[in-house]
C-alpha cells in the first residue's frame, strides 16, 4: 500500500509539474526565439537654425538677399535665437540694402514687449511713423503666409528708415513661432 500510496504521489507531482510546464528528468525543448521587436522610429527632429529658411523666405516675395541669413553664435539677453541677414528690393533698381534681424521668441507676449519698447525708442530717437511704409510692409508679409501681429515703419529726418513688427510664422518652431522683427536702413 506504501509502495501504491508513494506511486501516486509520483505520479502527481509529475504530472502537475508538467501541467505547470516544468519537466523532471527529460531533455528540454529549445526556447522560442523571441521575435524581435522593430526599432521605433525617432520622430524627425526639428531644425535648430532657420537660416536657410529666413534667406529662401525673402527671396520668394520680390527681394535680393545680399547677405543670406545666419544665426548668432550665441543667444540673446533673453535667451532666444537671433538671425540676420541683408536683403534689397528686387523690384526697385538701385534700392538700399536693408538689415534684418529675426528673434524667435518664447510667446506672442514677448514678441509685443520688445516691439513696444522698439517703438519707443525709435520713436524717442526721432523716427516718425510712416502709415504708407506700414502698409507696404503688411502686404509683403501676408504675401509669405505669415500672421502679422504687430507692424510700424517709421523714418528720420535724415531719411533712414526703421521697422519692427511681431508674427506668427508656421514653419518656424512647433507651433509656429512668434517672431520680433527689425529692418534698418539707410
Amino acid at each position: 500500500m506504501k509502495k501504491k500510496l508513494l506511486a501516486i504521489i509520483v505520479f502527481v507531482t509529475i504530472a502537475s509539474l508538467s501541467v505547470a510546464g516544468c519537466t523532471v528528468g527529460l531533455p528540454s525543448a529549445p526556447a522560442p526565439t523571441p521575435t524581435p521587436s522593430p526599432t521605433p522610429t525617432p520622430s524627425p527632429t526639428l531644425p535648430t537654425d532657420y537660416s536657410k529658411y529666413f534667406s529662401g523666405r525673402y527671396e520668394s516675395v520680390s527681394s535680393i538677399v545680399v547677405q543670406p541669413f545666419t544665426k548668432a553664435s550665441a543667444s540673446n539677453m533673453r535667451g532666444n535665437d537671433v538671425y540676420r541677414g541683408v536683403i534689397r528690393n528686387a523690384s526697385q533698381p538701385g534700392s538700399k540694402s536693408v538689415t534684418i534681424v529675426i528673434e524667435l521668441t518664447k510667446s506672442k507676449d514677448e514678441a509685443k514687449q520688445s516691439y513696444d519698447k522698439a517703438v519707443a525708442e525709435q520713436t524717442s530717437a526721432g523716427y516718425v511713423f510712416d502709415s504708407a511704409g506700414t502698409a507696404n510692409f503688411k502686404a509683403f508679409e501676408k504675401s509669405a503666409n505669415v500672421d502679422i501681429g504687430e507692424a510700424w515703419f517709421g523714418v528720420d529726418s535724415a531719411g533712414h528708415s526703421f521697422l519692427c513688427a511681431t508674427e506668427n510664422d508656421p514653419q518656424v518652431g512647433t507651433f509656429g513661432t512668434w517672431l520680433f522683427i527689425t529692418q534698418a536702413g539707410e
